[in-house]
């Protein structure tokens, strides 16, 4: 059931009623900005994280497994919120969303590659953070429109 599924406007015209579903709508649309505000500061401290990564891969360091965990636990709980908030708002973002997925699919082979101790393509890490990075420039320029 969606949110606010369960209110039906109704047809009077009185003020307590054009109230209750101003108040609704008003509330609603704090909620789901909120949301998206929440989903690119995720997707915004995942970035700043993987830049740590990146630099460390182009410098052919070992990156520490536990940071790149948490660099995917922040975009990937981004990426479901934005999938979810998708979903609710009808919002337009299936480019968005496809060129995300493509780019979580570089970072998981990236970091299968990583525990596993093989070395990692730089070319395949800065594939990996163009694709986001315009993926992120989509959402941004979503949420000014």
């Amino acid at each position: 059931m969606r949110l606010g599924a369960n209110l039906k406007p109704c047809s009077c015209s009185c003020p307590i009623h054009q109230l209750k579903a101003w108040f609704y709508g008003y509330t609603k649309n704090i909620l789901f900005m909120n949301t998206l505000y929440l989903i690119i500061s995720l997707f915004g401290l995942g970035a700043l994280v993987g830049l740590y990564l990146i630099a460390l891969v182009l410098q052919k360091k070992e990156t520490p497994k536990f940071v790149a965990l948490i660099h995917g636990a922040f975009v990937a709980t981004a990426l479901v919120l934005l999938m979810w908030y998708a979903y609710n708002q009808h919002a337009d973002l299936a480019e968005t969303i496809v060129i995300f997925v493509v780019a979580a699919l570089g970072g998981i082979t990236l970091f299968v590659r990583d525990i596993t101790k093989k070395s990692l393509p730089p070319w395949l890490a800065v594939g990996h953070a163009l694709i986001a990075v315009i993926g992120f420039l989509y959402l941004i320029i979503y949420a000014c429109k």
